[in-house]
């Protein structure tokens, strides 16, 4: 009897003890889930945080960079020219065609006035022929206007009786 009083122990003591390690392996495994919840929350948390952070920054820089485009502004719009300075704009066009040995067409396009968020401006067309090297002068030479222009298109084709035609469009900017 004391033989099987001593496995009944033994067997009491092993059943126990598995039983413990079967609960604390639960345990472990309940907690370490909650942890890698709570680890992938708090990563997010932290990505969430940075990414915050830099929205800040870059609405700081934006309100500063408004700032120094308000103070600018006035200056930019003092060197526009009044749409009646643009009477002598295509003979001033032409002087530096003819200056070149250009031939030289202009006309003027349709209006756009001023809106809160546009500045107003005159569309235009131009054709010049020629050498290439004397369009190009000339581009640069438009592009160093006191003008601010901007070119929309700008098309280049070999002429029959030689050099080239320059056909282009674009606007000027007015007050």
């Amino acid at each position: 009897m004391k033989g099987l009083s001593l496995k009944n122990k033994v067997l009491q003591s092993s059943l126990i003890t598995v039983g413990i390690l079967l609960v604390l392996t639960v345990i472990v495994f309940i907690l370490g889930s909650d942890l890698s919840k709570r680890g992938d929350r708090i990563v997010a948390h932290r990505e969430e945080t940075a990414l915050r952070g830099q929205m800040l920054s870059l609405l700081s820089s934006l309100k500063q960079n408004s700032l120094r485009a308000q103070q600018v502004i006035p200056s930019l719009e003092a060197g526009l020219p009044e749409q009646d300075d643009l009477v002598s704009f295509p003979r001033e066009l032409e002087g530096v065609a003819k200056k070149r040995g250009l031939d030289f067409g202009f006309t003027f396009g349709n209006e756009s006035v001023a809106s809160e968020n546009d500045v107003a401006f005159i569309r235009f067309g131009m054709t010049l022929g020629g050498s290439m090297d004397n369009l190009v002068a000339f581009l640069k030479e438009l592009e160093d206007s006191p003008y601010y222009i901007a070119l929309h298109s700008l098309d280049i084709a070999r002429r029959e009786e030689g050099g080239f035609a320059l056909t282009s469009t674009g606007v000027i900017y007015l007050k």
